[in-house]
Parts: structure tokens; C-alpha cells; sequence
């Protein structure tokens, strides 16, 4: 049986993952209910969108599946979680990845939404990103970043790239 961690302590971070910020959710300075509830609908609709391309991991999850692959890989994939060329995002707690940006043989990160990132997070924060992936976007004709990802990068790319010049003002 495993020891319960402490309050505030997540299994990610005790991989070795970093959190977005160590401040827990319901004690954000700001915080209203109405956003825990907006942000729970939105985790659903993230499981629900990103099943098809692999799912949602959390962070001690993806750990345990570099580790299978013979990957030492952590500490890349913590540096990459910082500099948030791989998306990642927090909530209530725990760390989770969407898997569609990993190769299933290996676990290495696929580059193409390693670019897309790159370009959306000087305007959204992880949340937003994750969730933007999931987004019918007018760029794509109404389809999902994470539908066509694979099929239309560089379309991906340039909706990316549209959608922060129209963030960023």
C-alpha cells in the first residue's frame, strides 16, 4: 500500500516533474468558483477530445512510461515542461500531458507539436495551450489542432502563428 503523500505534495513532483506554480488552485489569490468549475468542464472536454490521439497522462504516469522504454529521459522532459515546448498543464494538483505529442514506440517528442507550442506560449499560459489544441479553430476550417496535427502541420503551424498575432494584439 502507498504512503499518502503530503497535502500539497502531487505524485508528478515526486517524479521529478515541475509544476506550472507551487500556489494549490483553490488558494490562487482571485480565485472564484465559477472558474474551478469553468476550468473542470474544460479538463472534461480535454479527456474527451484528446482520447482519440492517445489520451491524457499524468505527469508520474508519463515517468513510469519513459522508464519502461530503457528512456533516463526525465530530466529532458522536466527542462522541456519549463521552457514549455512540451505541453503540459496543472490541475487540481497534478500534472498532465497530452500524449498525442509523443511517439508510442519510444516515447520521444514528436517535433511538430513541439513547434506549435513554441508558438502559442508567449500569449497563452499551459492551460490555454492544452486547450487550444482542442479548439475548433476558423484557421483549420472549423477543425481541431489536435485532429489534423499529424495530417497538416504546417497549417497547424500558421493557425498557431494567427491565433498569437491575434492574442498578442
Amino acid at each position: 500500500m502507498r504512503a499518502q503523500a503530503a497535502p500539497f505534495a502531487t505524485r508528478s513532483r515526486e517524479a521529478g516533474l515541475p509544476m506550472p506554480h507551487d500556489v494549490h488552485p483553490w488558494n490562487a489569490p482571485g480565485l472564484d468558483v465559477g472558474l474551478v468549475i469553468d476550468r473542470d468542464r474544460q479538463f472534461v472536454q480535454m479527456l474527451r477530445h484528446y482520447r482519440e490521439s492517445g489520451g491524457l497522462a499524468r505527469g508520474d504516469e508519463v515517468v513510469e512510461r519513459l522508464a519502461q522504454c530503457g528512456s533516463r529521459g526525465v530530466p529532458t522532459l522536466a527542462r522541456q515542461i519549463v521552457e514549455r515546448s512540451v505541453l503540459s498543464f496543472e490541475w487540481r494538483g497534478e500534472l498532465w500531458l497530452p500524449m498525442f505529442q509523443f511517439e508510442r514506440t519510444d516515447m520521444a517528442v514528436k517535433p511538430g507539436p513541439q513547434q506549435v507550442a513554441m508558438e502559442l506560449a508567449s500569449v497563452f499560459d499551459a492551460w490555454n495551450t492544452a486547450f487550444w489544441f482542442v479548439q475548433p479553430n476558423p484557421w483549420l476550417k472549423g477543425r481541431m489542432p489536435v485532429d489534423v496535427i499529424n495530417t497538416d502541420l504546417a497549417e497547424v503551424i500558421q493557425a498557431a502563428r494567427t491565433d498569437r498575432f491575434v492574442a498578442a494584439g
